[in-house]
């Protein structure tokens, strides 16, 4: 665990490169985090406004513990992450940031009580930032990842609710917990949504740590892309709507929103 000195996030980046010490089917550690508001680990995870200007750990505001974490499937391809520590672009302007900021803003959950990180860690060396992520071909690099989460991430953070981001994340964090074994069944998100579990689950258990709400979400760089999101149904809403009940209803069952 982290020292009174050291930063949780310091502390997380640290034991993170264990994870991945090598290359895993074009997976690379992240050489160092961007100074900017961006998932871990390509960032802090943390909430640093619209700024460049906070990225140094000295600046860090502390670990949102016991609120939101906001799981994501990677930070994607190595390129975009050089390209943000060299040209100083803004993650957050992505069409994944765009979307999320507005279902945080409209449901009343504030960014700053979000830590923002993802499932697999690295980044992919070839291919598109999109799908699965190649590392997923190794079996060692998944189990080093799950591990990494359940015995890193949680603690550290200790979320009372968890939103999954996309189809990738809702699979990982499936394995994770016997409360979520329903949807390892389910395929797609209109599977999940008819599923006597649904995707709004209250005291799910990892580990024997303390119970969690977590909620699946279809992730926020293919919300404007085919059908699944239209799809989307729960408690008579349907599409984007349904999602927004969804977020409202595992925030109130997480404690956090009366």
């Amino acid at each position: 665990m982290s020292t009174q000195k050291q930063h949780p996030i310091e502390y997380l980046f640290n034991e993170r490169k264990e994870v991945a010490p090598d290359r895993y089917e074009n997976v690379i550690p992240v050489p160092e985090m961007i100074c900017q508001t961006a998932f871990f680990p390509g960032g802090s995870g943390l909430w640093l406004g619209e700024s460049s200007s906070l990225g140094a750990s000295a600046n860090w505001p502390p670990m949102p513990k016991k609120k939101v974490m906001v799981l994501g499937n990677d930070f994607g391809q190595k390129g975009w992450h050089e390209k943000c520590l060299r040209e100083n672009a803004r993650d957050w302007k992505s069409k994944t940031w765009m979307h999320l900021r507005l279902l945080l803003q409209d449901t009343g959950i504030k960014p700053k009580n979000c830590f923002f990180t993802n499932a697999y860690m690295g980044l992919r060396s070839i291919g598109k930032s999109t799908g699965p992520s190649p590392g997923m071909a190794d079996p060692k690099f998944v189990e080093r990842c799950e591990s990494f989460f359940l015995d890193k991430q949680l603690p550290v953070q200790k979320p009372r609710l968890i939103i999954v981001l996309g189809a990738e994340a809702r699979k990982f964090i499936a394995q994770l917990s016997s409360d979520l074994a329903k949807w390892k069944e389910c395929k797609t998100f209109l599977e999940l949504d008819d599923s006597d579990l649904g995707p709004v689950v209250k005291k799910v258990r990892f580990n024997g740590s303390k119970p969690t709400t977590v909620v699946a979400l279809v992730h926020p760089a293919g919300r404007n892309l085919g059908n699944v999101l239209k799809n989307r149904r729960y408690r008579g809403k349907r599409g984007e709507a349904a999602e927004m009940k969804m977020l409202r209803r595992a925030l109130k069952k997480s404690g956090l929103k009366k």
